[in-house]
């Protein structure tokens, strides 16, 4: 998915803003409404004409639309389907038949409005965190307001909250910052949180937001179609976002033959030079997204998703780049798309970004006077570990780390730390003496049984190979334990 910058955000939603005002005069004036509205006075027959309107789909900015919903309430109250808290009959009219609506979806429908417009919905409203929670409040409590239609309704009455309805995110898609349109309550709530993560960026409240994106996308009806530049068949040409939309400028450049681009492939719509291989070359590896760097790591999608796609859902499943570099392989494989062959090819990625970065020139290797030294070099590279590594630190004549080797993985026990595989590398470089070290990710540095015999092995081995081992380190979280400054360091000539 597609990653926008502060200022990518503010001129996308300006430009946005502009267009729309710029072409409906109907779409500034609701703006400016919803700019002086205050949700929290608004009159309990307010908020339930306002509703009416929703559930029935009635234009309720349309002067008509407005005194039919508004009708229709007094239809119910004076039919005796809506009362006063004291139980008094509201209507002193005679109880009307109302036809337009099945005695089931009346009695549905005033119950909604009961819970509406009591005197306590406001403050029910300001009780919960925040507009996800707000839907839930009107899912418990409706029986027709529910998801998307209570929505609608808390945006009619200026609440800060985004409708999540498919216009809005069929927009959220093409432009490349939603991976999916499925109609699921899931994708519902992402869209949710990233209409309102680019609200809270660019600095304008969620109502106003939701009413222009409302009108470019014809999720709201503009007083000409020239404003919904992005509905169902999009108007790509004159769209003010074209320039920074690569589904757009697919379209354009790709004229007759991109109305073969069903639903499935408008994220993956892109231009040759905004591909993540074509764009690294281009614009260097900075210019890319984490998402779209390990897009080429992966080199292929699924049947389902683009690569980019995949790799987006890959970082969101790990939750971070650091957690997903301490992600095993069964747990990479049971992401869905992603296979033994491309978990390796991540984990083997991440190791060399890893070593890299603990990587120096010879003139560079930090001299190892103390134990302390040894851990604050090696603490780094432990951090996070859930499986204990033995490694060695190959030192030359002045001391320097000449090379890091990783001697074993697992729960160190005397087959897995041989001293043949522990001095083998030491042997070929001819290094001058050896420091190992070893974790602990239970966070006690304390040597077990198995890491003093290991200790003493080694320490024997290396005196009589003339390489000799100057410390056994155990890190353990922000802790360590020296076996040379604890004195039970033996085997030395």
């Amino acid at each position: 998915m597609r990653t926008l910058t502060d200022i990518e955000a503010v001129d996308l939603c300006e430009a946005m803003r502009l267009g729309v005002m710029g072409r409906s005069p109907r779409a500034a004036s609701v703006v400016e409404e919803i700019r002086k509205g205050d949700w929290r006075s608004l009159p309990p027959r307010e908020r339930g004409t306002l509703a009416i309107a929703c559930v029935l789909g009635i234009d309720p900015m349309a002067p008509s639309g407005r005194r039919h919903a508004r009708q229709l309430l007094i239809d119910l109250e004076n039919a005796g389907m809506l009362h006063h808290a004291d139980g008094t009959h509201v209507g002193e009219a005679p109880a009307p038949v109302i036809t337009e609506l099945q005695t089931k979806d009346r009695d549905t429908l005033a119950a909604d409005l009961r819970f509406i417009m009591d005197d306590r919905f406001p403050a029910k409203l300001l009780q919960v965190a925040g507009p996800m929670a707000a839907i839930e409040l009107m899912n418990r409590n409706c029986l027709r307001l529910k998801d998307t239609k209570s929505a609608e309704f808390l945006a009619m009455i200026a609440y800060p909250i985004f409708v999540a309805d498919r216009p809005r995110r069929r927009w959220l898609f093409r432009y490349g910052l939603m991976g999916e349109l499925k109609e699921t309550r899931g994708n519902r709530h992402d869209a949710l949180k990233i209409l309102g993560d680019l609200a809270h960026r660019v600095g304008v409240s969620d109502a106003e937001l939701n009413i222009i994106l409302g009108f470019f996308t014809g999720a709201i009806k503009a007083d000409s179609n020239n404003a919904a530049w992005c509905a169902a068949e999009p108007r790509c040409g004159d769209c003010p976002l074209q320039p920074s939309c690569s589904y757009g400028r697919f379209r354009l450049k790709q004229g007759a033959a991109a109305t073969s681009v069903g639903k499935r492939n408008l994220a993956t719509a892109m231009l040759p030079e905004d591909r993540p291989r074509e764009k690294l070359a281009r614009a260097g590896a900075g210019s890319l997204t984490p998402a779209e760097l390990l897009a080429i790591l992966l080199r292929t999608g699924t049947d389902k998703e683009h690569a980019v796609e995949l790799a987006a859902k890959i970082l969101r499943t790990a939750g971070s780049l650091d957690r997903l570099a301490h992600m095993s392989i069964g747990e990479l494989t049971r992401i869905e798309g992603l296979g033994p062959v491309k978990a390796v090819t991540i984990q083997a990625a991440l190791e060399l970004a890893r070593r890299l970065s603990s990587s120096t020139t010879p003139d560079e290797q930090p001299s190892v006077t103390s134990s302390r030294d040894v851990y604050e070099h090696l603490r780094p590279y432990f951090l996070n570990r859930r499986k204990e590594q033995f490694v060695a630190l190959l030192l030359n004549s002045k001391r320097r780390i000449q090379r890091q080797i990783v001697v074993s993985e697992g729960i160190l026990n005397q087959s897995l730390v041989h001293p043949r595989e522990a001095f083998q590398e030491a042997v070929k470089d001819s290094a001058s003496a050896v420091i190992f070290a070893h974790n602990h990710p239970s966070g006690d540095p304390k040597p077990s049984r198995d890491d003093i015999a290991i200790t003493h092995r080694l320490a024997k081995t290396g005196a009589i190979l003339g390489i000799p081992v100057l410390d056994h380190v155990i890190v353990g979280g922000d802790n360590y334990y020296s076996f040379a400054e604890s004195g039970t360091l033996e085997g030395n000539a």
